[in-house]
């Protein structure tokens, strides 16, 4: 038992170690996976279970955005590691969300845009985000308002109200995003951002604008169109720069 210890402990301690001199790019999906779970399983071989995991979510991306109740499913997830495994995109949350407002002051619109895209655009639940700015167009902060289905996300005026109380906001813009789908406003879209516009005008508050992210780009509700073009590939690329005549 303790030589089978001993080869475990071996295994962490050189992994560790390439990883804090080489990070994680040239490892495999298995590999970043052992490393990940050394943090919620302090003993034992992680191997197997990393495979495990691969086999049912294919990528790690999958991995980490499994539910809790669906990890649990795998053999050797009990609730608590669950839970941690989980937990590491919250992480991912906070690091991308300070490092996009980390030098945001004055905020220009393609700044605007690139808050939103680090905060939105690979989540796989939906989410309400409120951004806001001072008379100056100074970055006051954002809030997160709600998470799940936006269909049925019912938008409280006093958590609007107090976000722009408590950051003394002059002007806010207002987003959210389909995960799975194109930046093409719903009807139930419509017919928010209608309401929002008469709720912010009654409250004294400009709303610059209404942001959709999808898996194709970001929309504008204020100009009515695409924004900010995602290119998942080379092709899609070089056929956007043809068709705006850029060599």
């Amino acid at each position: 038992m303790k030589d089978l210890e001993n080869i475990h402990s071996g295994h962490r301690l050189r992994l560790t170690r390439t990883v804090d001199k080489c990070g994680l790019e040239g490892l495999s999906d298995i590999q970043v996976l052992e490393f990940v779970l050394f943090y919620i399983f302090p003993r034992g071989d992680v191997n197997p279970l990393s495979h495990r995991l691969l086999d049912k979510y294919k990528t790690l991306a999958n991995v980490l955005e499994a539910s809790v109740d669906d990890l649990k499913q795998v053999k050797g997830m009990g609730e608590m590691s669950a839970m941690k495994l989980h937990s590491i995109l919250y992480v991912f949350d906070i690091y991308l969300a300070q490092k996009a407002t980390q030098s945001l002051k004055v905020a220009t619109i393609g700044e605007i845009y690139d808050l939103v895209e680090a905060l939105l655009r690979f989540k796989s639940e939906e989410r309400l985000v409120i951004i806001g700015l001072s008379k100056r167009s100074e970055f006051l902060g954002y809030e997160v308002l709600a998470k799940g289905n936006y269909d049925n996300i019912t938008l409280q005026q006093r958590d609007v109200a107090n976000f722009c109380n408590n950051t003394m906001s002059a002007a806010v813009v207002m987003a959210h995003n389909h995960p799975q789908g194109k930046a093409i406003p719903s009807q139930a879209d419509t017919d928010t951002h209608e309401n929002l516009l008469r709720k912010f005008e009654f409250g004294g508050v400009e709303l610059l604008d209404n942001l959709i992210i999808g898996t194709d780009g970001i929309f504008s509700m204020k100009d009515n169109r695409l924004k900010r073009s995602f290119y998942r590939d080379e092709q899609q690329l070089q056929l956007a720069l043809k068709n705006l005549d850029i060599k």
